[in-house]
């Protein structure tokens, strides 16, 4: 296929090397599957929502992820089976959602099996000591790939010396397992780092009063400790001069009885690698029970433990990274849908179900927007190098996409489809996208080419660029 069998490129996110998801942003483990009788076909059996959406199509031992609705055919009934094994099995002849919450266990169960076989299905060996780094070595790297590069962080003395920088933290719809003291950080690109603001803290059950205020510096991350817990849901917000100036969030604390299951399930995980990194494991746990739970995101608890190990390797910063893909999912509008298409055939029904493809199989991009946007797509393939895609596409003069409202783009826009090369990995596809053109402020190309999260993220904030990311799994 000429230029097109391009060889696609890895770009270290965790959540990437460990679920690839073909149509979504979020990559999900699965909590059960559904099972019918020998002979017949799904389609003839049941029909299955997700967020509202049809699934399709339906395979045999269709993976389901909690919150999934199950609506057998009049007459029909099918088996679903849950990983966990105290979840069991259930026989679905009427309506059904899908339910095994890990917080309403004492133990890992399946849940675990995940983790295992996530680990030893993207290594080779299981996770290994690292030596100690300086967490300073990494937050203060050059700014070389861009013209204009932003001060480096510890030019600003409320910073903190550690390796994640994202705003706002915790994350709207965080759950917390520890509520006696939480950690907070705001900033605007609309207002000087450092400056004085006020962070609020209310109990959601009683907005009008109850809420407590302290001293915050826009970047400072900041240990807050909450009176003893009358409410689990919180919001917060920053104000400045007695005007509210950020948006609000909301956070839950687990009640005492999910905080002792989830704690009891990372004492199994830790008992269970305790020869090798426990910590290591049980960060990467919390993050695989979060995706696979609606209302459920322990992501900052899983960094409170990565905080604590100032350690370095592949598998650590892939885990760290990982919170930066689930912050830029959050705070990605939706203005744009991203697909991979695979082409027709066998490889299109493994795709469709796992999505898995194999060397010599054919895909294409799509993208469709809900309003005008500017859109600049790569990849980054199992050997870590990346791949412009704007080679492809039918760009304007500000060398990105400008995408018409409600109009589908295919790369290759030839009509043609990339081929995979005999790399195996995880190929990554990343879009960067803005209302606005380059010549604003910004360069896509240069912004593609760093390899830092921390330091990308930062450049995500200042310009107000938005992030999609799909992962194919090349076998």
């Amino acid at each position: 296929m000429g230029k097109n069998n391009i060889k696609l490129l890895l770009l270290f996110f965790f959540m990437a090397l460990l679920f690839a998801a073909p149509v979504s942003s979020a990559s999900l483990p699965y909590v059960g599957i559904l099972k019918i009788p020998v002979g017949g076909s799904p389609d003839e059996y049941y029909s299955l929502e997700r967020d509202g959406q049809t699934v399709a199509p339906l395979t045999h031992n269709m993976p389901v992820l909690n919150g999934d609705e199950i609506i057998p055919f009049k007459g029909k009934s099918v088996t679903l089976s849950y990983i966990h094994t105290d979840c069991g099995e259930v026989n679905v002849d009427k309506k059904t959602t899908v339910y095994c919450l890990p917080q309403e266990r004492k133990n890992a169960g399946g849940f675990l099996t995940i983790l295992t076989d996530s680990i030893s299905r993207f290594f080779e060996q299981n996770i290994k000591r690292e030596k100690m780094i300086s967490v300073n070595t990494r937050v203060n790297r050059v700014f070389q790939q861009l013209d204009s590069p932003p001060r480096k962080l510890d030019d600003f003395p409320c910073f903190p010396d550690d390796n994640l920088y994202v705003s706002a933290w915790p994350l709207n719809g965080a759950t917390i397992l520890n509520g006696n003291s939480i950690q907070f950080r705001w900033t605007s690109p609309d207002i000087e780092q450092c400056a004085p603001v006020k962070l609020n803290i209310c109990p959601s059950s009683d907005a009008s009063s109850g809420c407590q205020e302290e001293s915050l510096q826009t970047g400072e991350l900041r240990d807050v400790r909450l009176p003893r817990q009358n409410s689990k849901k919180y919001f917060w917000f920053i104000s400045r001069d007695g005007r509210t100036i950020s948006a609000k969030f909301e956070f839950t604390i687990l009640d005492e009885k999910e905080r002792e299951n989830i704690r009891q399930q990372l004492d199994e995980v830790g008992l269970r690698y305790q020869s090798q990194n426990p910590k290591l494991a049980q960060a990467i746990y919390l993050q695989i029970i979060s995706d696979a739970t609606p209302g459920l995101d322990l992501y900052y608890d899983s960094y409170l433990i990565l905080k604590e190990l100032n350690i370095s390797g592949k598998l650590y910063e892939e885990t760290l990274n990982n919170i930066y893909y689930h912050y830029w999912e959050l705070h990605s509008p939706g203005d744009l849908e991203v697909a991979i298409e695979a082409a027709g055939g066998q490889n299109k029904s493994s795709f469709d179900k796992e999505g898995v493809l194999y060397s010599g199989n054919l895909f294409r991009l799509l993208l469709q927007a809900q309003k005008k946007l500017y859109a600049y797509p790569f990849i980054i393939d199992p050997l870590g190098d990346r791949l412009n895609l704007m080679d492809f596409t039918r760009y304007d003069q500000y060398n990105a996409m400008k995408l018409a409202a409600d109009k589908k783009y295919f790369i290759p826009a030839t009509g043609d489809y990339f081929k995979l090369d005999e790399n195996t990995g995880i190929e990554t596809i990343i879009v960067l996208f803005s209302s606005k053109p380059e010549n604003e402020g910004f360069d896509f190309k240069k912004l593609a080419k760093i390899k830092d999260p921390h330091i990308f993220n930062q450049y995500l904030e200042r310009y107000d660029i938005q992030m999609k990311h799909l992962t194919i799994f090349h076998k």
